[in-house]
């Protein structure tokens, strides 16, 4: 059963009391480009620095997202399990009221 959130997709987050992890922003610039011709040794050495900088923020990106999946489905389950309880204890509250009636 999917949850319904009441202030949209990411209000969540909040209920868990933990941040979505920091995504890199595309906006930010990066840093500035290689000085020289287009193929030169210094824009191929330059174009590798950022691919790997970027590579690592998604790895660690990636990382922190699987964290917070984790501990997202630890707090559902136990969820889940507590709505099971109560609808139990709802259960045997309504046979207990039926015996009352009949007594």
């Amino acid at each position: 059963m999917p949850l319904a959130f009441a202030h949209g997709p990411l209000s969540h987050i909040a209920a868990f009391g933990r941040p979505l992890p920091a995504m890199p922003s595309f906006e930010e610039p990066l840093a500035s480009s290689p000085i020289g011709t287009p193929g030169s040794e210094n824009s191929l050495s330059w174009y590798k620095a950022q691919y790997e900088q970027l590579e690592a923020e998604l790895a660690d990106f990636q990382a922190s997202s699987k964290e917070l999946e984790a501990e997202l489905e630890k707090d559902v389950e136990a969820a889940e399990q507590r709505e099971r309880q109560l609808k139990e204890k709802v259960e045997n509250l309504g046979y207990e009221v039926e015996e009352w009636k009949v007594s």
